[in-house]
């Protein structure tokens, strides 16, 4: 089954812009297309998002990152003011001064958040001379606006557009296909196990790893946070009439499975590997057990040589540390011997197996 979302749903939880922004609105009903299509529906499901108070945070992230599914590529129509409250000092590793802010911010911006402006900051606080410009993976002049935040959540840098176009199997081009936003939005928050903190109604954490990366980032490092708080402030009856079900084995997301997904998201182990696998583990598990059954034993191993450890002390009675090496040494070398032994008697004795399984078949 899939949730199943709709476009009246969709106007109560992101209302659309009116008529006189008409570029906002184009890109609110693209997005709401897609979202209230099965594909979109099963992706959902699939990726965990199956309570309403994980759907209310996943939504919290998409109101913070696209205004609302007013934006696909991040906006560079920012006044000074805004450049230097997310780019300026304390705020970006390689800060914008208050002159470059009023400078940039004096050119000229088009509707759809491109143009001069958009250039000119994105090269900026981007670009492949900044430092991190270089952690994002940028290489050439120009990569700073051309891989600046995109989608559900504004995925930025030409590592991660590369990264995720071939996780999901597309080309870097593709990545602005509706669908395709959606799927490299679900493939970070499962990456990042969101759906852990989203159903404590975490958002602060789950903010830091989708806007900060880490949890380990300060919250004065954030943006979008009261953009977040705001919309998670709201009723919850904007989510009334929403259908969460439980997901169907992954077969339309058989791109994001093969993105590392953690396996429990994405099951695709038939019943006999399972089983298979399970035996090998209570195989393993009752040859670990006679080894623990018989290391009792190891206690007598100790008796032959405790008169020459006692005899060792008495010729180093000065040096404790290097006695107590040299005993250490000694117990782990017969401890050793003795585990190498038994298993090795297991194996022999055919109570430890190990096999190779089969290679799993992949979706038809």
């Amino acid at each position: 089954m899939a949730v199943i979302l709709t476009h009246d749903i969709l106007q109560r939880i992101f209302p659309r812009p009116p008529a006189a922004h008409a570029h906002q609105a184009a890109i609110w009903d693209m997005y709401a297309d897609m979202l209230a299509s099965p594909e979109a529906g099963k992706l959902l499901a699939q990726a965990g998002i199956v309570t309403q108070t994980i759907f209310k945070q996943f939504c919290a992230m998409i109101q913070a990152e696209t205004g609302g599914l007013t934006v696909i590529q991040e906006s560079g129509a920012y006044r000074a003011s805004t450049i230097l409250r997310i780019f300026g000092a304390g705020h970006h590793s390689d800060p914008v001064s208050p002159a470059e802010a009023n400078r940039i911010a004096a050119l000229p911006v088009y509707d759809d958040g491109s143009g001069p402006r958009c250039n000119a900051l994105f090269e900026r606080v981007y670009g492949y001379l900044t430092h991190i410009g270089k952690q994002l993976g940028n290489k050439f002049a120009g990569d700073g606006p051309l891989f600046r935040g995109l989608g559900l959540n504004q995925l930025t840098g030409r590592d991660a557009h590369t990264k995720m176009a071939k996780a999901i199997g597309c080309s870097v081009e593709d990545l602005k296909q509706p669908i395709n936003l959606l799927k490299i939005a679900l493939l970070e928050w499962t990456q990042k196990n969101c759906n852990k903190y989203a159903a404590k109604g975490d958002y602060l954490s789950v903010r830091k790893l989708i806007n900060g990366g880490s949890l380990k980032v300060s919250e004065s490092q954030l943006n979008g946070l009261p953009e977040v708080r705001n919309f998670l402030a709201g009723s919850d009856s904007r989510f009334a009439g929403i259908a969460y079900n439980a997901p169907d084995p992954v077969v339309a997301a058989t791109a994001i499975a093969d993105a590392t997904v953690p396996p429990a998201v994405t099951p695709q182990m038939s019943l006999a590997k399972a089983t298979q696998s399970l035996g090998f583990v209570t195989t393993a598990a009752g040859a670990l057990g006679e080894v623990g059954q018989n290391l009792s034993d190891t206690v007598s191993l100790f008796q032959p040589i405790k008169s020459n450890i006692d005899a060792l002390h008495q010729m180093l009675p000065n040096t404790p540390t290097l006695f107590a090496m040299v005993v250490g040494g000694v117990v782990v070398l017969v401890i050793g011997r003795y585990l190498e032994k038994i298993i090795v008697d297991s194996i022999k004795a055919g109570h430890l197996v190990f096999t190779t399984p089969e290679p799993i078949a992949g979706p038809a």
